[in-house]
């Protein structure tokens, strides 16, 4: 009876832990449609992307095949000098994904710093996780504001916001990747996004391992001779 205990823990767990990942794929995660003609004369929405924002559009996808980690495109952000107020702009994409209360999840998108014309104070990058219900009512929020001293203009750096649905479970999950500026602010910039996924958040890794682990040990024992250290 307990080796059939330690066995449904050890397999459960495993489950448990890389559910959410299984469960959903984020659509166009390297920006690559609709393609987009290196002279064309504005961004794009990327295909599978929603736009949002309280003003106008500076954002979209771009030909840079010089500058992208995957393929030739990248989604630009372009935040206006000026004063310009923007406020928060960008994409989102909304999956249909089950978690349980307190089910942790990991969303990681790759960034990068313009060197002509870098993101500057005043601009924040933002990604987000937004824990919804079946009518899309939202049940919390996750957010990473990144800042332009944590970007690079050399190379792209990943940056991953993980959080969970408190309470409740989901039946939609919201990925966001955003810029915000401050109305006051005169700086202006230029950064970048490529490869969004959704990855196992740390903590769920974690328990996979343990999960295997248990399984691993209990075979173990079951197989050495009492006296035997194996």
């Amino acid at each position: 009876m307990n080796t059939v205990r330690w066995w449904m823990v050890g397999i459960s767990v495993l489950v448990w832990g890389w559910m959410p990942v299984a469960q959903a794929t984020v659509v166009n995660p390297s920006f690559e449609s609709p393609e987009i003609p290196e002279d064309a004369p504005v961004e794009s929405t990327p295909t599978g992307w929603t736009f949002f924002s309280p003003g106008f559009d500076t954002s979209g996808v771009i030909e840079n095949a010089g500058i992208a980690q995957t393929g030739d495109q990248v989604l630009q952000f372009f935040a206006p000098g000026g004063g310009v107020d923007i406020g928060r702009q960008g994409y989102y994409q909304t999956l249909p994904l089950v978690l349980a209360a307190w089910q942790p999840i990991a969303w990681q998108v790759y960034l990068r710093n313009s060197s002509v014309l870098p993101m500057k104070p005043g601009v924040v990058a933002v990604l987000g996780i937004e824990f919804l219900r079946s009518d899309l009512t939202e049940i919390n929020r996750a957010e990473l504001f990144v800042q332009p001293s944590q970007l690079s203009t050399a190379q792209w750096l990943p940056f991953v916001v993980a959080g969970h649905p408190t309470n409740e479970p989901t039946a939609f999950v919201r990925f966001v990747i955003a810029q915000d500026k401050l109305s006051s602010t005169s700086d202006s910039g230029i950064f970048w996004a490529e490869d969004a996924a959704i990855i196992p958040e740390p903590g769920i890794f974690l328990l996979a391992v343990l999960g295997a682990g248990v399984v691993m040990w209990r075979r173990r024992t079951r197989s050495c001779p009492k006296q035997s250290l194996c």
